[in-house]
């Protein structure tokens, strides 16, 4: 067995394979098309669909869908009488903040997760663990 670390680095053969170029990197196909392959992927996403974490997962983002548009439909009515007495006008100002905030928090977690899971790799001598994930982001288990 083989244990793949944050040291071993990716070695590219650009004389073999050429140099690599953003263009490269954009383009859909890589070689022709397996049209055929096209019905077992479906098949098999199909599948992966109701294996427990993606199920739950899927029941997750329901509810907090859910939520969301409870939330939405329910503080119009509550911000416009008193004591808050919003002006129907700013309202939508409410929601921008949501946006925001949502611009802001999800790069920084995803980037500052593999900050923190790089750095306590290297600590651990080049080996990453489960455990180094933020507890939000950590799968669960008894």
């Amino acid at each position: 067995m083989y244990q793949v670390t944050t040291r071993n680095g990716v070695v590219l053969q650009p004389e073999k394979f050429g140099e690599r170029t953003w263009r490269d990197d954009m383009k859909l196909f890589h070689g022709k098309a397996d049209w055929k392959s096209l019905v077992s992927f479906y098949k098999d996403v199909g599948l992966s669909l109701i294996l427990p974490p993606i199920f739950w997962i899927f029941i997750l983002n329901g509810a907090f869908l859910g939520l969301y548009i409870y939330q939405a439909s329910t503080f119009a009515v509550i911000l416009v009488q008193p004591p808050y007495n919003f002006d129907g006008k700013l309202l939508g100002y409410v929601q921008l903040v949501q946006i925001i905030d949502c611009l802001l928090a999800v790069p920084l977690l995803g980037y500052g997760s593999d900050i923190i899971c790089r750095f306590m790799s290297r600590r651990n001598k080049g080996v990453f663990e489960v455990s180094f994930l933020p507890s939000f982001s950590r799968p669960h288990t008894d």
